[in-house]
């Protein structure tokens, strides 16, 4: 049976009160966790109140041997936050605190029960502070529990000054900074002390190590950076801008308040309404494929309207023919062309035809004119095409 790393037993003050004076006393102490409450399935959730006791650990206060039953000389202690929530692993050491219980009333002033803080960071690591028993043979792996699979490539973040960033423990990470740093390429003198804001999901692939990180919007996974007066050094999937006269600048090269996401495939779902992009200047879609669909109809409207790039280059505009339009006209022309051939066919004898022609050449130059003008009724006067 395996005991405690007894250097930070109750020596050196630790397992001692402090009393706040007045009310209820505050007790500090610090104990091994040796299981969770992750859930209502675990055997002793009603025993400790029900949901009451969810993110409650069951602990060993250190100095104590260690027993194999891990409901043996264990204690309990409540989650102390329920805002911000880091739930420990087994092994890492909390800290205890008492304070006043949900049993407090007028009767009962002094309730009070056992809370725990975040785990203490034994390693100043952000994957794992376990903290396993001192003759632990170290070539043994480390129980972490709730089959928590430790990946040794993550790093922390490189911390610039003034930053405030919370980690996960396998590759998440927010950081709230915008202080010069060596390694903060986002802040120069033209900016120091603007704000950014970086939302990470998934490190980059990297060695084992522990020399801090700082993100990489390329090869992170999942990324949102949210800038105030700053460039990112995003590499475009796609480059193509033929519909521009005046290209907007590139990812890498704006500087200014920008919102950025990138990730491996992005996918925006208005479940109840809709989705409603607008920009001053304009809202630019590039990819291999653009493909729209709309069940009911799908509707275009600007003052000018160009299919192709040359639609747009040339000096010759190509307007569309307008359907409506153009049916008409050809339905003019082709009771014209009838009314000739009708004629024409009951031509019998020369001098019959140049009656028949005089008759047809009359009716056609008061028609004519008309059908002549109505050609540009035909055209569009807003979509042009190559």
């Amino acid at each position: 049976m395996a005991s405690y790393n007894y250097g930070i037993g109750t020596s050196g003050g630790f397992g001692t009160s402090n009393s706040s004076g007045t009310g209820v006393p505050i007790t500090y102490r610090y104990g091994r966790v040796v299981d969770v409450v992750l859930d209502s399935k675990h055997p002793r959730y009603a025993e400790f109140g029900g949901s009451v006791a969810l993110g409650g650990v069951l602990y060993r206060t250190l100095g104590y041997r260690s027993e194999e039953d891990k409901d043996v000389n264990t204690k309990f202690a409540y989650r102390g936050n329920s805002k911000f929530k880091e739930t420990p692993l087994l092994g890492e050491i909390v800290e205890l605190y008492n304070g006043p219980s949900d049993q407090l009333d007028f009767f009962t002033v002094s309730a009070q029960k056992t809370y725990y803080r975040s785990p203490i960071s034994v390693w100043n690591e952000t994957k794992n502070n376990s903290l396993p028993d001192s003759v632990q043979n170290p070539s043994d792996d480390i129980d972490l529990g709730f089959s928590f699979q430790e990946n040794n490539t993550i790093r922390s973040l490189q911390a610039f000054p003034g930053d405030v960033s919370v980690e996960g423990r396998i590759g998440q990470s927010i950081r709230f900074s915008g202080c010069i740093h060596p390694l903060n390429t986002f802040t120069d003198n033209t900016n120091n002390g603007s704000p950014f804001t970086i939302i990470r999901n998934g490190q980059r692939e990297i060695g084992e190590g522990d020399t801090p990180i700082v993100e990489d919007v390329n090869r992170d996974d999942t990324s949102i950076y949210l800038m105030s007066d700053h460039s990112v050094p995003l590499e475009q999937a796609n480059y193509k801008r033929l519909s521009y006269d005046d290209l907007p600048d590139e990812a890498h090269v704006y500087k200014g308040k920008q919102l950025i996401i990138n990730s491996g495939r992005i996918f925006l779902n208005a479940k109840e309404e809709s989705i409603l992009l607008s920009g001053t200047e304009s809202v630019g879609l590039n990819a291999r494929t653009i493909n729209l669909d709309g069940e009911d109809y799908l509707a275009l409207d600007a003052d000018k309207i160009y299919l192709g790039e040359k639609a747009r280059r040339t000096n010759r505009k190509e307007p569309v023919v307008l359907g409506l339009q153009y049916e008409a006209w050809l339905k003019d022309l082709i009771a014209i062309l009838k009314s000739m051939a009708r004629d024409f066919s009951t031509v019998l004898t020369p001098p019959q035809a140049a009656a028949v022609l005089s008759k047809q050449g009359t009716s056609m130059t008061s028609k004519l004119p008309s059908l002549q003008a109505a050609i540009e009724n035909t055209l569009s006067k807003k979509v042009y095409s190559e």
